[in-house]
């Protein structure tokens, strides 16, 4: 299963669009905080010296302002505006990708539904709160670790920069994880107490937060139709639902193949290598119809891209 074929990287043209559209949204973030009617303070040099921990975390900004207008609270606002000024409030973690924020759900934080329109967006301040328990802190710096060794370094460093661990599971039993436009860069799951297997998940994750921001970097617009099949799913999406299973599992694949399991349990590594096959499979059975979605972007390096990620995952 193992394989050194490298992952494709990002072409500098996407790169540079998506890091203008981040520019972007980050200077908009900054003018509704400028009309703010409190003191403002400006971005501390650690985040601007790391922009996609600033790009999440502006994010989360936004969400907690968002909710201090409509529920009256503002405590939580408070608080993340200082953050701006003093990321040491965020306990930032330094891993192989650079600064992490690990935080842990709060009690009161809304729990997870099956129904992916209910899926909580667990914002740092209400729902989250930045940890300093050192297991869980080495948990995610090992699965960075993994990850990066894996080739998937630029991955996570732009997409997964802030996790949010929500309830431990004993290894063989089912995980949930997601992420949401509300809140790019962050990566909610439940969780193994095995880095090789958080790796996977927080790559996963990253490739559909790195998706949904090439797209709309791009203005890549698909139409509903026509339905597509998913397996993974068990049920038709629409193409562009379609293509970030595509994406999305070819990431799996291609990290299954690639991950150094050393040290690894028995279990893990079995839980690794049907992963492997399980998705290979799924990914070979879509080709015609993963076609059939490509030839919808008008994009032409993004198809590209796309396709070459599906292409070395199955090698």
């Amino acid at each position: 299963m193992t394989t050194t074929a490298p992952v494709p990287a990002l072409p500098g043209d996407l790169v540079a669009a998506v890091d203008a559209y981040r520019a972007a949204r980050l200077a908009r973030i900054d003018d509704i905080c400028a009309l703010l009617p409190v003191e403002v303070p400006p971005w501390s040099d650690a985040l601007t010296a790391a922009p996609h921990l600033q790009y999440a975390l502006a994010h989360h900004l936004v969400e907690e302002l968002d909710r201090a207008a409509r529920a009256g609270g503002a405590v939580a606002a408070r608080s993340m505006l200082a953050t701006r000024a003093n990321a040491a409030l965020l306990l930032p973690l330094e891993t192989w990708v650079g600064p992490v924020v690990v935080a842990g759900a709060t009690e009161d934080a809304p729990g997870y539904s099956a129904r992916a329109f209910d899926t909580p967006a667990l914002a740092v301040g209400d729902d989250a709160r930045p940890t300093a328990d050192r297991p869980d802190r080495t948990l995610v710096a090992e699965a960075m670790a993994r990850g990066a060794n894996a080739g998937f370094t630029d991955l996570l460093s732009r997409n997964a920069r802030v996790v949010v661990l929500l309830t431990e599971r004993a290894l063989g039993s089912e995980v949930s994880s997601w992420t949401t436009t509300l809140l790019p860069g962050t990566v909610h799951l439940d969780f193994h107490r095995e880095p090789v297997l958080l790796a996977r998940d927080l790559v996963h994750e990253a490739a559909h937060t790195a998706l949904d921001d090439l797209t709309r970097a791009l203005h890549v617009r698909l139409p509903d139709e026509p339905q597509l099949f998913a397996p993974w799913r068990g049920s038709r999406r629409p193409p562009m639902a379609f293509l970030h299973g595509v994406w999305s599992f070819a990431h799996v694949v291609a990290y299954c193949a690639r991950v150094d399991a050393a040290g690894a349990s028995p279990e893990t590594r079995e839980n690794l290598a049907a992963l492997h096959a399980r998705h290979t499979q799924e990914l070979r059975d879509v080709a015609a119809d993963t076609e059939r979605a490509l030839a919808l972007v008008d994009m032409p390096s993004l198809a590209a891209h796309i396709r070459g990620v599906r292409e070395i995952a199955l090698l």
